[in-house]
């Protein structure tokens, strides 16, 4: 038999989502699946609901493209502030998305034409007053990201 001294698993996709989030990898053991994110996410006062039926997501058809399309032009709760962005599983990876539909984090960026199958998307709520705190600061962070993004020159 043998021992294994650092259980401590973590994926960079996994990680990176949860950081997007606002929950840093020093607070969490083990992330290594969909359901780690959702159990850590809800640990952190996140609260979370499927969101597949919504957008019209059909497992192994629909594309992060179509959903991103979905997200940012469909009707579904755009002035609900609770919502702190979109967990979206596809096969073999991790990524969230923004409420407004741009990539939150994603550790493997296309470039144009986002053509990996959607297999799960979940709404992530802040409901408790860290998850509110930490939803905040990362909205924070965007709008600065944004301001110093050039502008570009034609």
């Amino acid at each position: 038999m043998r021992l294994i001294k650092n259980a401590a698993r973590k994926t960079p996709c996994v990680s990176e989502v949860l950081a997007g989030f606002g929950v840093l990898p020093h607070h969490y053991r083990k992330a290594q699946c969909g359901q780690d994110i959702l159990r850590i996410l809800a640990r952190f006062g996140f609260g979370h609901s499927s969101r597949k039926t919504e957008f019209g997501v059909v497992r192994g058809r629909t594309t992060v493209t179509q959903l991103r399309r979905a997200v940012r032009f469909g009707h579904y709760r755009r002035q609900d502030r609770t919502i702190a962005g979109y967990f979206v599983i596809v096969e073999g990876h991790a990524l969230s998305l923004t409420p407004s539909g741009d990539y939150l984090a994603d550790t493997d960026p296309r470039r144009s034409g986002d053509r990996r199958k959607v297999r799960a998307v979940y709404e992530i709520r802040s409901t408790g007053p860290v998850a509110q705190t930490l939803t905040r600061a990362v909205q924070v962070v965007l709008r600065e990201e944004r301001r110093q993004k050039p502008s570009p020159s034609y």
